[in-house]
């Protein structure tokens, strides 16, 4: 690829992936007309038109899908060259742009990615947080941390640990309604259940210690929400038992302010996965923060 066109290419990457020139140029910090006329340049240079445009959409033609197809690949190659050159000097530098699910975000990813932000100064964090699949390739985002079975895609994606969940309550709770001892009993209980992608999550499954069969049991209370974060607050409002990954709710159990119950059964494991966009070579920043992440939640869970 010609070195005095990559700005260019770059440009029209952008468009591809955000769909539009106006979010391509808020991504790269630079105009709309630039992004247009950067386009435009790189059309002219190569005779050929790179984009279909009508008033509802914009799709690459099939000369575009070609340059699209290398021009990825040739941008790859240079992260990578870059990548190593600051490998060796020690230091990440560039945008990690991170996105997990609430609970995780919330209450365990917030904290450890300010940290790990904090040893690499270098380094600029983006980091979104919500429920719904987020398309990584739109919305520009590096790596995403999902929990849960991986469901058919184009992305790559990697395991970093199974996660056990735990059924759990406030010290507030369990002494005004007691503490159950058995899954069975919580049908006598307020349990907090949420819609995972429209599903309610009702059927919490365990497993008893002494290595019996897994099974279900069906809870129901007064509190069901769409937002996991707001059932770990109920519950720490004393509102009822929640079931959650053990790993996102690590710095409340170990506070006190959430107590494990059902202690003769382990809840259900969970994949945590890191879920990128394919290309060439994963970046070295990510690459890092995964190393890193992953060396800390093996000692947690």
């Amino acid at each position: 690829m010609w070195l005095h066109n990559l700005d260019e290419l770059q440009m029209l990457l952008a468009v591809v992936e955000a769909g539009s020139f106006t979010e391509a140029a808020r991504r790269l910090n630079v105009s709309t007309s630039a992004v247009s006329a950067g386009v435009r340049r790189l059309e002219s240079e190569l005779g050929v038109n790179l984009l279909s445009r009508t008033t509802r959409s914009l799709r690459p033609t099939a000369e575009g899908e070609v340059l699209l197809e290398h021009g990825r690949r040739a941008m790859d190659i240079l992260e990578a060259g870059r990548d190593r050159t600051r490998k060796m000097s020690g230091a990440l530098l560039g945008t990690l742009s991170v996105t997990s699910s609430t609970v995780l975000g919330t209450y365990f990813l917030a904290d450890w990615l300010a940290g790990f932000a904090g040893r690499h100064p270098d380094l600029q964090l983006r980091f979104s947080v919500g429920d719904s699949r987020v398309d990584l390739v739109s919305a520009g985002m590096d790596v995403a941390l999902r929990d849960g079975p991986l469901e058919d895609s184009e992305l790559s994606a990697r395991q970093l640990v199974e996660v056990p969940w735990v059924a759990c309550a406030s010290p507030a709770y369990l002494s005004r309604c007691g503490v159950p001892e058995d899954p069975s009993q919580l049908a006598r209980h307020s349990c907090i259940t949420h819609f995972v992608r429209k599903r309610l999550f009702n059927r919490w499954a365990f497993r008893p210690t002494d290595g019996g069969e897994p099974f279900e049991v069906v809870v129901g209370g007064s509190f069901t929400t769409d937002n996991a974060a707001v059932s770990v607050q109920w519950a720490l409002d004393g509102q009822g038992i929640l079931f959650q990954s053990s790993l996102a709710l690590r710095r409340l159990l170990n506070s006190g302010a959430l107590v494990p119950i059902l202690e003769g059964f382990q809840g259900r494991t969970v994949p945590l996965c890191a879920v990128m966009p394919r290309r060439v070579r994963v970046p070295w920043r990510v690459r890092t923060m995964l190393s890193e992440l992953s060396e800390s939640i093996e000692s947690f869970v």
